[in-house]
């Protein structure tokens, strides 16, 4: 085995070329008819066959052996064999990356295009990397961009099409290149097997394609690396010495623990891979990926194939757990939390919390507990309560409370706090209307998270954190956040429909629940005063 890999095994034909079939059948078609433009331009990602395609085509144009209709070169000719071994005098690749000067324009291109051939049909100019080039670099190419002479070709390719002016899109074909699937990257790599005559199991080469990230020059120069090991059978084993080391059964386990909401084995699995030695960024990344597959999947979306069988039967029993809905949270949790700086010590951190705020371990409700209710007749004894409940009309002037509330309560399978009565009256008994429906969490969860809160205000608007700067949860009322002002300016500012229902939202998300936030002004005494003082003098006070 000689040479690097991805060179070694570079398309020779347009049918050798992996995927890419909307660009190869219309160039093709544009080369058996004679209808090929003076310029072109090739985007998308790296790795995908930007530059491989561009050589195809300026070969297959001066190819000497092909006739009228066909549409392939011959690779025997002279000409072809000069363009396979970077020989060919009549195209000329320019590295706009490293040249992207007027000058460097001037003398590579403007120049040079004047002179006809000197010995092909064409003169092919393939410029990689094209977004590099400087503005006036640009302007200097557009006149003869738009007009080049009858023998000249054009070829740019990019990675960052949104850079390249307007005016240079105008004047050439495009061509937007896609990243390879993960089976057709997979069987390119069985092929080259074969030829270099290794054995390498399957599990290595769908990590090698998963890691390559739809790029094949990525997974070749990847593939490459393991077979320089020497060995002629390689499994995992052998490859992690190359590979990072993670596994998609780690995350598999993982992931299937999160849906179950079995804390336990989250946490196992995650500290042991971490124990073993493995890349976090790596296991973090994959996650993301294999989450995102499940969202896609229960939306009935594409890769059906992204894994093997048995990890695809996996999936689909996950889906039954958590569905669309639950993976897309999942997925925002993963995303939010891959931002976050863990301690060196402990870079597994980020991943605990949200897997734990995920499962909703610490915040989940007591079901139905004993709640002391006073009967007409006025007994003692505590009465459980496990479905709603009506309280009874009394004219006793001991339960008058009970008649002037006209309320309900309910407990299905959350704890009710009871409040006390009146005080002017003489026997407590609870207030059905103070109740409401508790929440999964208490005050204090909420004043923990507040920052947190605010940030994921400031996501839906930069304005509203800076006038809760004065602003804390004050208290819960059923599935009623109030939020207390000490700034009368900041109370006014929170305090309409519309800013509630955006901390609303917030809330909802850090907490994992539904609640309601109202807004309420903490009088200030010496605020008061100085309010009393300004409308006696006719005034107002200035924020």
């Amino acid at each position: 085995m000689k040479g690097v890999i991805y060179r070694k095994y570079r398309p020779s034909t347009f049918a050798d070329v992996t995927n890419q079939n909307h660009i190869k059948i219309t160039i093709q078609n544009q080369i058996a008819n004679n209808t090929t433009s003076h310029a072109y331009i090739f985007a998308g990602p790296r790795g995908v066959g930007k530059t491989t395609i561009a050589r195809l085509l300026a070969k297959t144009l001066n190819c000497e052996n092909r006739k009228s209709g066909e549409t392939e070169p011959c690779n025997k000719c002279s000409n072809c064999l000069e363009l396979s071994a970077g020989r060919a005098i009549d195209v000329i690749e320019v590295d706009a990356a490293s040249q992207t000067g007027v000058d460097n324009v001037r003398e590579n291109i403007i120049e040079s295009i004047r002179f006809a051939p000197a010995k092909s049909k064409f003169k092919v100019f393939i410029i990689d990397e094209v977004h590099m080039l400087s503005s006036s670099s640009f302007n200097a190419l557009l006149k003869t961009l738009e007009e080049p002479p009858a023998h000249a070709m054009f070829i740019l390719a990019t990675t960052e099409i949104h850079k390249i002016p307007q005016t240079i899109l105008s004047r050439c074909q495009r061509f937007d290149f896609k990243r390879i699937p993960t089976s057709e990257i997979v069987k390119r790599l069985e092929g080259i097997c074969v030829q270099e005559e290794v054995k390498v199991e399957l599990e290595v080469l769908r990590a090698i394609a998963h890691l390559s990230e739809g790029c094949l020059r990525d997974a070749e120069s990847l593939f490459g690396q393991i077979l320089a090991l020497g060995e002629k059978e390689i499994g995992m084993r052998e490859a992690s010495i190359i590979l990072p080391v993670t596994n998609i059964s780690v995350v598999t386990n993982i992931v299937d623990a999160v849906c179950r909401k079995d804390s336990r084995i989250v946490l196992n699995e995650l500290n042991k891979f971490v124990d073993q030695g493995g890349s976090i960024k790596n296991l973090h990344n994959e996650l993301i990926d294999f989450v995102r597959t499940i969202m896609l999947l229960a939306l009935d979306g594409p890769y059906h194939d992204h894994y093997d069988k048995e990890t695809m039967e996996q999936i689909r029993k996950m889906i039954e757990l958590i569905g669309a809905q639950g993976a897309r949270k999942l997925v925002d949790m993963l995303l939010l939390a891959k931002i976050k700086a863990p301690p060196d010590a402990l870079p597994q951190l980020p991943l605990e919390i949200c897997f734990i705020e995920y499962i909703g371990v610490g915040f989940t409700a007591p079901t139905a507990k004993k709640v002391e209710v006073l009967t007409p007749a006025m007994t003692k004894e505590p009465v459980q309560v496990v479905q709603k409940v009506q309280a009874p009309t009394v004219e006793t002037p001991q339960q008058a409370v009970l008649k002037e509330s006209e309320s309900k309560v309910e407990i299905v399978k959350e704890a009710v706090e009871v409040k006390k009565a009146p005080e002017d009256n003489s026997e407590s008994a609870p207030s059905a209307s103070e109740t409401g429906t508790a929440l999964p969490f208490s005050l204090e969860n909420v004043q923990a998270k507040w920052g947190r809160c605010c940030e994921a205000v400031g996501k839906r608007n930069v304005a509203i954190p800076l006038a809760l700067l004065s602003a804390k949860p004050l208290r819960l009322e059923g599935d009623n956040l109030v939020i207390g002002f000490t700034t009368s300016f900041h109370f006014e500012t929170i305090n309409n429909q519309k800013n509630l229902n955006i901390i609303s939202e917030a809330v909802n998300e850090v907490m994992q629940s539904s609640v309601v936030c109202s807004a309420f002004f903490i009088e200030n005494k010496e605020e008061k005063e100085l309010q009393d003082l300004a409308n006696a003098f006719g005034g107002s006070i200035q924020d």
